[in-house]
């Protein structure tokens, strides 16, 4: 341990500091900004509802499903690849369609928000940190991935397992939702019958594969 001088910044270092922070920032700023974009446009053109109705009826009576399925989706993909922030779009879809399910949309943010978050967390090959890290530290690179998959599984497990019982209990009675009291028609997607009646078509499924080739 060394001390050195202060280098600290003068009143007009501080304003450039921040145009700074805004340029090395620029991408991850883009990033949000599109990708809420693309999920605006795929919510508008319908795909969402198409993908999300191919899927109800895939799953039947077992829309309870939804949580693990997708949890498990997301929380893969953050551990593998580090996907984050491109999440943030799906928040409005996703807490939307679990309102209109019958839930609340403390289940829809967790959903998405737990599931990824855990999952780049407990990265596995996340190439962001993972990688990263394992090169500054100058071990084998991803070695130790068996712990960090146990922690990865164990993680997901307890959340899955927190999020279906407070769904259950909410479904059940919403008088339990945290948010009882609160006017959530403005953010109702479709209900869960004509979700069930939305099929894709070529031009939605297109959509739908170039979204998630931008995210991968």
């Amino acid at each position: 341990y060394t001390q050195v001088e202060a280098d600290a910044p003068g009143l007009f270092g501080l304003f450039q500091a921040l145009e700074a922070g805004y340029v090395d920032a620029a991408d991850i700023m883009f990033l949000i900004i599109f990708a809420y974009g693309f999920v605006y446009i795929l919510t508008k053109n319908g795909t969402m509802d198409a993908a999300l109705g191919t899927l109800v009826r895939k799953i039947g009576d077992r829309v309870q499903l939804l949580i693990p399925i997708t949890m498990l989706i997301l929380g893969l993909m953050a551990s593998t690849m580090g996907i984050y922030e491109e999440v943030y779009g799906l928040f409005p879809v996703f807490v939307g369609i679990f309102v209109a399910l019958g839930y609340d949309a403390v289940v829809g943010g967790a959903v998405i928000f737990l599931g990824v978050s855990l999952g780049y967390a407990a990265g596995t090959t996340n190439p962001y940190t993972i990688a990263i890290a394992q090169d500054i530290a100058g071990v084998e690179l991803y070695s130790g991935m068996g712990l960090r998959w146990f922690i990865f599984i164990a993680t997901e497990i307890i959340a899955i397992a927190y999020v279906m019982y407070y769904a259950r209990k909410v479904k059940k009675d919403p008088t339990k939702s945290v948010l009882y009291g609160t006017d959530l028609d403005a953010i109702k997607a479709k209900s869960l019958d004509e979700l069930q009646t939305s099929s894709m078509t070529k031009r939605q499924g297109l959509c739908l594969g170039l979204f998630f080739g931008v995210i991968l």
